[in-house]
């Protein structure tokens, strides 16, 4: 071989072994593949502590460059590891990663692979009772029912409990379909006053949402009846002498009083004003938002003709009667002459008739009357004959 054909020869081999030495130099570092995410919450979401992780192939200790682009901003890491970088970082927003591997030889990059992004969720569920009236009365034996509204707009509502405390300890419901309802919420042992509504939600990567807009307004305080019949015996067509009304001590948002309903009523003619004469009681109740009630009663007496001054006629009663008559010819002295057979409206069974002389064509008549008539002056109390 000529010194031309070894010099070609020596050219070629250092070519040769010049390739070789750069295909190890490229083989010698790791190359990353199969990006994953790993400690995410979902396959789009996480609260802001998580983990990218990647195949290696090659020399496992390579280093690696990470780009993370949130938004319009870029960060890069380097991290040394053939596993995956750790991640941390609460700030909010869209996340996209490129792992590139660096060749330790030259300390460039020659490998990235595709983007992979993962949202960084810190917006809490936003909680709303779109059905509840604030400042609903209660009383603390009974149970509230809530329906609330609950929505996420970033990784949404899977595995969320609402939490509400009204009395001090949690209750927990289940969402639904966007909803958690209460219809059991326990009110038991609260005082009377302003007991604020707690609720609670939390979303799919663990953002706590929490709404203390609502109020119960807790009332066992009964009102106070107020009743006034003055004067207590009145004349037919005289004024209604009975006024009913009542306070509340137990104030609520609508202010003192303003939302007590007030009934009355009189017996036994059921009307508020005396249409007839007799004796009447007058029922005063009043009741307030939480339904404690109370009621107060009294006595009037409407009675006689009405005053000079009144235009109102007196009532009239009507009388009805029923007579029974019987003619005896003869009465004699020693013998009981007996008359019988009345109606029986009387109340008399018989009437028995003794003489000390002779009588003859003896008239007895006996009438029964449904009330005084008029030719009787003066009238008996208690139980007497018609």
């Amino acid at each position: 071989m000529n010194k031309r054909n070894f010099k070609i020869l020596g050219i070629f081999s250092l070519l040769v072994i010049s390739l070789f030495l750069i295909n190890f130099a490229s083989a010698a570092f790791a190359n990353a593949s199969n990006v994953t995410f790993g400690r995410n919450v979902t396959a789009n979401y996480d609260e802001g502590n998580f983990s990218v992780n990647w195949t290696a192939s090659g020399d496992p200790a390579g280093n690696y460059s990470i780009y993370i682009y949130n938004d319009i901003a870029f960060a890069k890491a380097i991290n040394n590891s053939a596993t995956g970088y750790s991640f941390n970082n609460f700030t909010e927003g869209n996340y996209t990663f490129i792992i590139g591997a660096i060749n330790a030889s030259t300390a460039t990059e020659v490998n990235s692979t595709p983007n992979v992004s993962m949202y960084v969720d810190r917006t809490p569920p936003v909680i709303v009772l779109p059905v509840y009236t604030n400042a609903t009365a209660m009383k603390n034996t009974s149970q509230l029912t809530l329906n609330v509204s609950v929505s996420d707009a970033k990784s949404g509502l899977t595995g969320s409990v609402c939490l509400a405390n009204i009395n001090g300890t949690n209750q927990s419901f289940a969402v639904l379909s966007g909803w958690c309802n209460f219809t059991q919420g326990n009110l038991m042992g609260l005082s009377d006053g302003i007991n604020k509504i707690r609720i609670y939600v939390n979303d799919t990567v663990g953002n706590f949402g929490f709404n203390n807009t609502f109020w119960v307004w807790m009332d066992t305080t009964a009102p106070t009846a107020i009743l006034v019949c003055s004067p207590s015996t009145i004349t037919a067509g005289d004024s209604f002498p009975c006024s009913c009304g009542g306070t509340d001590s137990a104030t609520n948002n609508t202010g003192l009083n303003s939302s007590l309903t007030i009934g009355s009523s009189t017996s036994p003619d059921g009307t508020s004003i005396p249409v007839g004469l007799g004796s009447f009681t007058y029922i005063c109740s009043v009741t307030d938002l939480a339904g404690n009630s109370a009621s107060l009663s009294t006595t009037y007496f409407v009675q006689g003709l009405p005053g000079p001054a009144s235009s109102v006629a007196p009532t009239t009663p009507t009388i009805t009667s029923v007579v029974n008559s019987q003619i005896f010819s003869e009465i004699s002295p020693g013998i009981t002459s007996t008359m019988t057979n009345f109606d029986a409206s009387t109340g008399i069974k018989d009437i028995q008739i003794n003489v000390n002389s002779e009588a003859q064509n003896v008239l007895v008549t006996v009438t029964g009357y449904s009330a005084k008539p008029a030719a009787v002056s003066v009238e008996k109390s208690g139980k007497t004959y018609q």
